[in-house]
C-alpha cells in the first residue's frame, strides 16, 4: 500500500510546490516560467498553418500578388496575361484560406497603408449608443444585480470599462486624424460589447 500511494504523494507534493510558487511570484515573467511546461505547443499563425496544409495555394496567391504589383509599378492595369484557372479551381475548396491570405497581403501593402493614412483627413467617425444596448439595459441591470456575487473581478472591471465608454462616447463625432489612442481603445471596447455603434463618413469637406 505504501509503494502504491507514494507516486500520488509525490504528485501532490509537486502540485503544492507549484501552487506555492504561483502564490509567491512577484512578476509576470516569473509566472510565465512556471506555466511554460504546461502550455500546449504553439499552432502558429493562420498563414503558417495554411502554408503547411496547402503550400501550392500560398504559391498561387504570392504569384498573383507579385503579378499585380509588377503591373502597378509598370503602369499597366491589364492582367489578362495572368492565368487564373488554377486559382479558380482552388477557390471552390479553399475560399476561407484564400480570404485570409489576401487579407494579410492587403494589410501589409505599403500602398494600401498610405491610402488609408491619406483618407484619415477625409474621414469623420460617428459613434452612437447601440439600440440593442439601450433596449436591454433594464433587463440586463436586474440580471447583473442577481449574478453580481458570482462575477469575477476581471469581468467587473470589463463591465465598468464598457459603461464608462458608453457614457462618455454615446454621442461622439470627430475627424479620424484627431482621435487619440485612448479614445479609439474605449470606443472599440464599447463596440465589441455591442454598447456602441460605429460609423464612418467620407467627405472632402472634412479635410478643410
Amino acid at each position: 500500500l505504501a509503494s502504491s500511494s507514494s507516486p500520488s504523494n509525490k504528485q501532490q507534493g509537486g502540485n503544492e510546490a507549484t501552487i506555492l510558487r504561483v502564490e509567491t511570484s512577484i512578476s509576470k515573467s516569473e509566472l510565465d516560467d512556471i506555466y511554460a511546461p504546461f502550455k500546449p505547443p504553439a499552432k502558429g499563425t493562420l498563414e503558417e498553418r495554411i502554408k503547411t496544409e496547402c503550400p501550392e495555394l500560398v504559391a498561387q496567391i504570392d504569384g498573383l500578388w507579385a503579378h499585380r504589383n509588377n503591373n502597378r509599378n509598370d503602369g499597366d492595369d491589364d492582367d489578362d496575361d495572368y492565368d487564373y484557372q488554377q486559382l479558380r479551381k482552388m477557390l471552390k475548396d479553399h475560399r476561407d484560406k484564400i480570404v485570409i491570405l489576401l487579407a494579410n497581403r492587403i494589410a501589409g501593402d505599403a500602398n494600401v497603408i498610405d491610402a488609408i493614412m491619406d483618407q484619415r483627413n477625409y474621414c469623420r467617425v460617428q459613434v452612437k449608443q447601440s439600440k440593442v444596448s439601450g433596449s436591454s439595459s433594464s433587463s440586463s441591470s436586474s440580471k447583473s444585480r442577481s449574478d453580481s456575487k458570482g462575477k469575477s473581478a476581471s469581468h467587473k472591471q470589463s463591465s465598468s470599462a464598457t459603461i464608462t465608454a458608453t457614457n462618455t462616447y454615446h454621442d461622439y463625432s470627430n475627424k479620424m486624424i484627431n482621435m487619440q489612442d485612448y479614445v479609439v481603445l474605449a470606443i472599440k471596447r464599447g463596440v465589441d460589447q455591442k454598447a456602441l455603434k460605429l460609423t464612418f463618413e467620407l467627405n472632402d469637406e472634412y479635410a478643410k
